[in-house]
């Protein structure tokens, strides 16, 4: 498989998405203004344009999150220039070397280097505050024309070398480690300029490890600088993109909520491309459900697909050591229980209450009497489930609080089960803590 290069976004760009993801804007698109609460502080952010070039759109996603990247991997001059050619920077971009390329590039970095950004909210992490502030995405563009015959005025070609020069409120926060890790290969490599974008304000909301992001589809539209608001304007400005991530199962789904101003778009997202390498612990897993029956194909498929997939593997694991008769293969109701999305299974305690596991039929409340004869609830088997949704001190909070009778452990153990089957244990636990 491939290896994985780790690139880079400043945290402030990912999430304020400062350009619009539209890949053509209305002539005379000179500002915009949005007034929005980002992780429950409010912000306030306004674009004033270039009166010739207009606001950045479109391409300007990816020359914005490649000249990061770049200034990173020049060591962060101290000038805060970076050094390029036009044909260097649209290789990286995976523009073909065209005139039409090199003529597009042009009017991005006009853009980038034309439009003031006034930010009321801005988290300088250098200083420690969070600020008010105006700057340029691109402070200066400085071209050094090498033949003698290239005439001002004329597109970018080879022979030229660019110092594209970043403000100082990015680069200072570049250094400062203001940074989330961002895939710009896999960006570059989809297919529309509204996508790409789409990707890297997704990956900035889901860049805690949530699987799932819903946000009114309005504000959405808002936040992705569209210039029509109609919901069903925003739907279908928007769908192509989602139709894309979902094929190329970065998005697991996306669903549309409600109708009207008030509908929500709600976003899945999948735990790991198939692409990615396996990390050691993943390995770890795979090997562990081969143990169970588990085929490879199966096995590699679940641990990709499932944030939560240490737990439902140790499910698995305790339920086939536990069952003595079997209504299929050892694999078979491993793979069941790994995909049980009804909380239908618990994990036995020990070795001296082996029984025959399987699931209450579907559609029917009541539990098959196999299930019946598992252990009753307890402090444990929280413990085991718990231990991989939750750090150490919540995980001891939580514990503390079951062994001092604040909370149930038959509810609280039931309600984790089904939880967990639906990949929302952290969620749950998260929500059981805040009442403690």
């Amino acid at each position: 498989m491939p290896s994985i290069q780790i690139r880079y976004d400043e945290l402030n760009l990912a999430h304020l998405c400062l350009i619009s993801l539209q890949t053509r804007l209305p002539a005379g698109t000179l500002t915009w203004k949005d007034d929005f609460e980002l992780d429950g502080k409010r912000v306030i952010v306004e674009a004033r344009g270039d009166p010739e070039y207009g606001v950045p759109y479109g391409i300007d996603v990816d020359l914005n999150a490649l000249a990061m990247n770049l200034f990173i991997e020049q060591g962060c001059p101290e000038h805060n220039t970076l050094t390029i050619t036009p044909y260097a920077l649209i290789r990286r971009l995976r523009l073909p070397d065209s005139g039409a390329s090199y003529q597009a590039l042009r009017q991005s970095l006009l853009r980038l280097s034309g439009t003031t950004f006034v930010i009321e909210g801005w988290v300088d992490l250098d200083g420690g505050s969070v600020v008010e502030t105006s700057f340029r995405l691109i402070e200066r563009v400085t071209r050094q024309r090498r033949a003698l015959q290239e005439e001002v005025g004329q597109s970018f070609s080879s022979s030229s070398t660019l110092k594209i020069t970043l403000p100082a409120e990015i680069a200072n926060n570049i250094r400062a480690q203001h940074l989330k890790p961002l895939d710009l290969d896999f960006m570059l490599s989809l297919d529309n300029s509204l996508t790409r974008g789409l990707f890297r304000t997704l990956d900035a909301e889901l860049q805690t490890g949530k699987s799932i992001f819903e946000i009114n589809l309005v504000e959405w539209g808002r936040r992705c600088r569209l210039m029509d608001l109609r919901p069903d304007r925003i739907r279908r400005t928007l769908d192509p993109a989602h139709q894309e991530l979902v094929e190329r199962r970065y998005l697991k789904s996306t669903e549309y909520i409600g109708r009207g101003q008030t509908q929500r778009v709600r976003y899945e997202v999948t735990a790991q491309r198939p692409d990615h390498p396996l990390t050691t612990e993943q390995l770890t897993l795979v090997g562990r459900l081969k143990n169970v029956g588990v085929s490879d194909g199966q096995a590699q498929r679940f641990v990709r697909g499932n944030r939560d997939a240490a737990t439902r593997v140790a499910l698995a694991e305790a339920v086939v050591a536990a069952t003595t008769q079997f209504k299929k293969s050892r694999g078979a109701l491993a793979w069941d229980v790994l995909t049980d999305t009804e909380g239908r299974y618990q994990a036995p305690l020990g070795p001296q209450k082996a029984v025959a596991a399987f699931p209450k039929p579907r559609g029917h409340t009541s539990v098959h009497p196999a299930l019946l004869e598992l252990p009753v609830a307890s402090i444990a088997t929280i413990h085991v489930m718990a231990q991989v949704c939750l750090s150490k001190p919540e995980l001891q909070r939580l514990i503390q609080a079951l062994e001092q009778g604040q909370l149930d452990v038959t509810a609280i153990q039931r309600h984790l089960m089904v939880a967990v089957a639906r990949s929302e244990g952290k969620s749950y636990l998260e929500s059981v803590l805040k009442t403690l």
